[in-house]
């Protein structure tokens, strides 16, 4: 299983929309050049010796789930996480109300940032799957402790757990 993150055969995330990826599986996503990201990151990405940044998995079809992650097209995970890591914030107040606090959401011109910093760093990988998604993913993340994957992976990123926290604060805000 691993052989799909360690190929060389990555497609820049600007060419998702033409790949067909109407199948079920996993998938990762590396960055080109980790010059490109924050300092904190970078080092961290460096003391993993990878530039392996996500995997993840689509249990209805890859395509639904890389555009929800990597398209901003609903409250995914890695969309918050990347967005956070870039410095981008949420509106003040945007969650109070809401039932679930920790789905923040970037404004409209900041999403547009975001997919388009995705575009122009990122590539991205995947191998049909139909069963085993979870354990298969869990051991992929614990051997290759992508800083956006929080859950099962050992090496947490403490930068991106105080840059999600940031969020959800501000999120959180009075407007007053």
């Amino acid at each position: 299983m691993k052989d799909f993150i360690e190929s060389n055969d990555y497609i820049p995330l600007r060419k998702i929309e033409k790949t067909t990826l109407d199948f079920k599986g996993l998938y990762s996503l590396k960055v080109l050049d980790i010059s490109v990201l924050p300092r904190l990151f970078k080092d961290e990405l460096f003391e993993n010796h990878t530039n392996i940044i996500y995997i993840g998995k689509g249990e209805r079809t890859l395509m639904e789930r890389l555009e929800e992650e990597c398209r901003g097209k609903s409250n995914a995970t890695f969309f918050r996480g990347i967005g956070a890591l870039l410095g981008f914030r949420p509106p003040k107040g945007s969650l109070i109300g809401m039932s679930n606090t920790n789905n923040y959401r970037f404004d409209t011109s900041d999403k547009i940032q975001i997919v388009k910093w995705m575009n122009d760093n990122l590539e991205f990988n995947f191998t049909k799957l139909d069963n085993d998604f979870d354990a298969i993913e869990k051991e992929l993340i614990k051997k290759y402790c992508p800083i956006l994957n929080t859950t099962h992976n050992p090496k947490k990123s403490k930068a991106l757990a105080k840059a999600r926290k940031e969020c959800r604060i501000i999120s959180q805000q009075s407007l007053k």
